[in-house]
């Protein structure tokens, strides 16, 4: 066995170790899209306007506060024996604002209608963020996939070359055919590997989608 057949062999080894790594969880797209529903920041800052929406249609359902004022001016200096009040204005006095003209009853409705745009807002983000999540998972699926038949066809490959190299040894096969089915070996290899590199880039891209900070070593596909 040739040391450039050896090292293909052993980077097929590596790259199968990485297909077939122990503590692979199965991921199906119905719970990558309940992941992402059930956590991802945009869709949790969505729930956080809704608040705020709810806060400001309960203040605008709220009568205006009563203000209470006290007021002491043009103090000036009294006689002795005489309270210095004697020569100075004050005044205390409430006041309570009435509104009229469903003035509230407005302020309340269009309060109302800020909160149903927000929840509609976030229901629009949500379905939005499904089918992102859905359509980022069978692009990880299916680079997975190639990745899969790449591999195989590449190790079936070897054992093509090794069949033939013994034909040349032989003198039934010329060795300028060998080297055709050699590179054909190579080429098969480094689509592997380019195949190996794009099924980690959409698994990566697969939970960024889902808003998951974490993501795992790797993960199985239904």
């Amino acid at each position: 066995m040739t040391v450039r057949r050896t090292f293909c062999w052993v980077t097929l080894g590596l790259l199968a170790a990485a297909l077939s790594a122990p503590g692979q969880a199965l991921l199906t797209v119905e719970e990558a899209v309940a992941r992402a529903i059930a956590g991802h920041p945009l869709l949790t800052a969505g729930e956080r306007q809704i608040a705020v929406s709810e806060g400001l249609r309960r203040q605008a359902g709220l009568a205006p506060n009563p203000s209470f004022t006290f007021q002491h001016e043009n103090v000036r200096t009294a006689p002795e024996g005489i309270p210095y009040w004697t020569f100075s204005d004050t005044f205390a006095y409430v006041e309570q604002r009435f509104e009229t003209a469903g003035k509230r009853r407005r302020r309340v409705e269009s309060a109302s209608v800020g909160v149903e745009r927000a929840a509609l807002e976030k229901e629009l983000l949500a379905k939005q963020l499904a089918g992102r999540v859905k359509q980022a998972y069978w692009a990880a699926a299916g680079a997975r996939r190639i990745y899969e038949l790449l591999l195989e066809a590449a190790r079936n490959f070897l054992l093509i070359v090794e069949y033939h190299e013994v034909r040349v040894r032989e003198g039934a096969m010329a060795e300028a055919d060998l080297l055709r089915i050699r590179l054909e070996s190579e080429r098969l290899n480094l689509a592997a590997k380019a195949a190996f590199l794009e099924s980690e880039r959409a698994r990566i891209s697969l939970f960024r989608e889902m808003g998951v900070a974490d993501i795992p070593a790797a993960v199985r596909f239904e």
